[in-house]
């Protein structure tokens, strides 16, 4: 690899190239890339119908026979040798007519008959029964009175010789109850709105006026915000990071890396694999995020067709961010994916200086816990600090490159910081980054040479 530029980065640009196109070109990205990016457009798709098939109702406009449990009351379309063919009626209460009769068709029985009688009983219940069987097949007598406390009372009366069943009449005078209920309501001008309100059971909240909706929802935005930057980076220097220990591992102990370090710069090799690697992971998880969108749009597409009138719980999140953070600028989310891709391959450059002073592969899985402790103190911070409030250890960390970029970009975001902090703890990073490349680049090629 020739290079006949000439400083502290001599031949970059070549080790760069060389080592992002071997890394795209393999199969396993490749696979990878398309393989994962499909399952997650499939599973950000599926949020938004789950979403949708949740809150449809089990039929469009829901029927007023699940309102009164005339399905499990009654059992559906009950056998017929098991229900009335008539009900006759002693209406001592003056209830109107309609409500019994407008009932039964309700439950779908077209040929069960309502009679109102003038029968007088007078307790004695023999003349009504004799009357009711010599003139209908299958039937059952209604008292309808109001008693001594003014109650309405609705007394069902059944037959000898009669096949009707006494769960079935059980059943149909607790679904009219129901309705009955509802129309007492109806006929005193009160709407069907009013009645579910009346029907609800009452609950109690107290809740401390001196914060406004608006408070609410940023406090809301602070811990939602973090929470996805601090899985994102975490994600990604997990996954990747592991990668750079690995080929700065075999590669320095390789021969050709003697001869490679004559022509190249220490400094631009390391700095030219790991940022590779960086920009290989980079572009990788920008496919995985631009599936993700695609997927959730496209469910939100289906999700509409399943149910016109449902609610996607995540763009109303998203709207109540943009209408309640002062900090969603353009400047301000450059800044935050500035922050975000520079701490990514600090974080990269990092587990290559880790490589470089473990000499045997067996030392390196204790080695890379020097590498997972800022990553870890970082996402805890960024994850936790704002949902515990501690807003001290936060406004410190911004300015600590090793978790920073954790912590500053959410709160650019959500506008707990300001532009000129955010760039002044961007600028602190790129020095950090760049003496880190320095000192890594020295100690692999001191390893590599076997000098001290």
């Amino acid at each position: 690899m020739k290079n006949k530029e000439r400083g502290m980065f001599s031949g970059f640009s070549s080790v760069f190239s060389f080592t992002a196109e071997q890394n795209m070109k393999a199969k396993g990205f490749r696979f990878s890339s398309i393989g994962i990016g499909l399952f997650i457009f499939a599973i950000c798709a599926a949020l938004s119908v789950i979403m949708a098939v949740m809150q449809k109702p089990d039929e469009a406009g829901e029927k007023e026979e699940d309102k009164y449990g005339i399905e499990e009351n009654l059992g559906g379309n009950a056998e017929e040798e098991k229900r009335m063919d008539t009900i006759v009626v002693l209406n001592n209460a003056g209830l109107s007519e309609n409500i019994l009769t407008d009932f039964v068709k309700l439950c779908g029985y077209e040929d069960m008959e309502v009679v109102y009688s003038d029968l007088k009983i007078n307790g004695e219940y023999k003349e009504f029964a004799e009357y009711c069987t010599g003139n209908y097949k299958s039937s059952i007598g209604l008292q309808i009175d109001v008693d001594e406390e003014n109650q309405l009372t609705f007394s069902y009366l059944m037959f000898p010789n009669t096949k009707v069943s006494g769960e079935f009449v059980k059943g149909f005078a607790q679904s009219f109850e129901l309705y009955y209920n509802d129309m007492k309501y109806l006929e005193m001008g009160i709407g069907e709105t009013e009645i579910e309100i009346l029907n609800l059971p009452a609950g109690i909240t107290v809740t401390e006026t001196g914060k406004d909706m608006k408070e609410t929802n940023l406090t809301l935005a602070q811990i939602f915000i973090p929470m996805v930057f601090s899985l994102l980076l975490f994600m990604m220097t997990c996954l990747y990071g592991q990668s750079v220990t690995k080929v700065v591992m075999s590669e320095k102990s390789s021969k050709l890396m003697e001869m490679l370090l004559t022509s190249v710069k220490p400094y631009a090799l390391i700095s030219g694999k790991v940022l590779a690697i960086s920009v290989t992971a980079i572009v990788q998880m920008a496919v995985w995020i631009l599936l993700g969108v695609l997927g959730f749009f496209a469910g939100d597409v289906m999700a509409q067709a399943i149910y016109p009138d449902y609610h996607n719980i995540l763009f109303e999140i998203v709207n109540m961010i943009q209408k309640t953070s002062t900090g969603f600028s353009a400047s301000v989310v450059v800044i935050a994916i500035l922050m975000t891709v520079i701490g990514f391959f600090m974080y990269c450059v990092w587990a290559g200086l880790i490589a470089s002073v473990v000499d045997k592969v067996d030392d390196v899985s204790t080695a890379m816990g020097l590498f997972q402790i800022p990553v870890i103190l970082g996402f805890f911070i960024s994850y936790f600090g704002s949902a515990a409030e501690m807003n001290g250890l936060i406004k410190v960390s911004e300015y600590v490159p090793v978790v920073s970029p954790f912590v500053m970009p959410a709160d650019l975001l959500v506008g707990k910081a300001s532009m000129a902090e955010g760039i002044i703890s961007l600028l602190v990073l790129i020095v950090f980054t760049f003496v880190l490349v320095f000192v890594t680049g020295k100690l692999y090629k001191n390893k590599v040479f076997h000098r001290k």
